[in-house]
């Protein structure tokens, strides 16, 4: 081969790599971001689901009157913020909102499923 050649397959490779560069990295990015934001709601919906059970039952073992459930939500919020920053991960006050109200539907359909199964068997 000439050096002409040589040179004119070099330049064409480094242009290949720099389309794909530009075109394939940030589409990575994108479908890695994707993915880690969809494990991140995942994992906060399981830390939801276990703050509010836990402030159920830290409410039951202290015997505290919270008819309106403010002290369990703040409890609640207060965990999973602190949780969320301890694992790196950005969470606001109404995120954690939405995911405990979440839990508490979860928990609650749950309850009445079961509930409901026990009627069924007594009846």
């Amino acid at each position: 081969m000439t050096p002409e050649k040589l040179e004119l397959i070099s330049t064409l490779i480094k242009a290949a790599m720099m389309i794909v560069t530009i075109i394939v990295a940030p589409a990575l990015r994108s479908w890695l971001k994707a993915h880690a934001d969809e494990k991140a709601v995942k994992t906060m919906t399981q830390w939801a689901d276990i703050a509010v059970k836990a402030a159920e039952q830290i409410k039951d073992a202290m015997n505290v009157q919270d008819p309106d459930g403010a002290r369990r939500k703040a409890w609640a919020q207060k965990w999973i913020i602190e949780t969320a920053r301890k694992m790196k991960v950005e969470i606001t006050i109404e995120q954690a909102d939405m995911l405990i109200e979440a839990a508490v539907m979860d928990n609650n359909d749950w309850w009445h499923e079961k509930v409901k199964i026990a009627k069924a068997e007594e009846g």
